[in-house]
Formats: structure tokens, C-alpha cells, sequence
């Protein structure tokens, strides 16, 4: 019983940042031009970074508890490498942005979730060279 309340709650929470959310990839793009353009603008690069840290911290938790739970496969489908960098992934999700204009509209969350799944897919996790 209580392995289906954690997932209850899990879903909820994840199912309130995607309706709730307040970013969608229309909102990350500009950020991530900024980010790509030398970091010129502290507050849109550092907006960038934190929003890519802070939903990294939350999707490792994710992973985390539905690993714990076994529910689904047990994860969302990726695995970043071990010595992966904020910076590199940073740049996996814009470049992903850049590539999928027609998914802007999705929550950033969702952005940053696909952008792994296709740079990192579950199973075939390499170091970085």
C-alpha cells in the first residue's frame, strides 16, 4: 500500500509541474541563445543553468523513487554518464530546442526529459570520450 502511494505522489507531483510549470520550451529558447552566446547575459545564462540543475535534481529523485517502487520500467528512460558535466547537458537540452521547434510548447520539464532520452537513452550509457 504504501509503494502505490509514493507512486500516487509521484505522478501527482509530476503531473502538477507539467500543468503548472513555469517554463516551456518557448520560455527556455531565448535562455539558451543567451547560455550560447558567451554567457553575456548572467541572468538569462544563470537562468538557464539553475532551470537545467534544478529540474536534473528533480528528475534524479524521480528516477529514484520509481527505481525503489519498480513501477514501469523503474526509470524515465535515460542514463546520463557518470562524468557528464552541467555544462554538457545544458547544451544537450539547447541544442535539442534548437533541433525540435515544433516542441516548444511542452513543459520544460518534458524538454529537458525528451533531450535526454534521445542524447542518453537507457542502455546504451558511454563515458564521455
Amino acid at each position: 500500500m504504501t509503494r502505490r502511494r509514493i507512486v500516487f505522489a509521484l505522478l501527482a507531483f509530476g503531473w502538477a509541474t507539467s500543468a503548472f510549470g513555469w517554463e516551456t520550451g518557448n520560455d527556455l529558447i531565448p535562455l539558451w541563445k543567451e547560455y550560447k552566446a558567451d554567457h553575456r547575459d548572467y541572468y538569462s545564462s544563470g537562468m538557464f543553468i539553475g532551470y537545467i540543475a534544478a529540474t536534473l535534481d528533480g528528475l534524479d529523485l524521480t528516477n529514484y523513487v520509481l527505481d525503489e517502487t519498480h513501477y514501469g520500467d523503474g526509470d524515465l528512460g535515460f542514463e546520463i554518464p557518470k562524468d557528464a558535466t552541467l555544462g554538457q547537458l545544458c547544451s544537450v537540452v539547447g541544442k535539442w530546442l534548437e533541433n525540435h521547434p515544433e516542441k516548444w510548447n511542452m513543459s520544460g520539464t518534458l524538454v529537458v526529459i525528451a533531450a535526454l532520452r534521445e542524447a542518453f537513452p537507457k542502455g546504451k550509457r558511454k563515458e564521455i570520450e
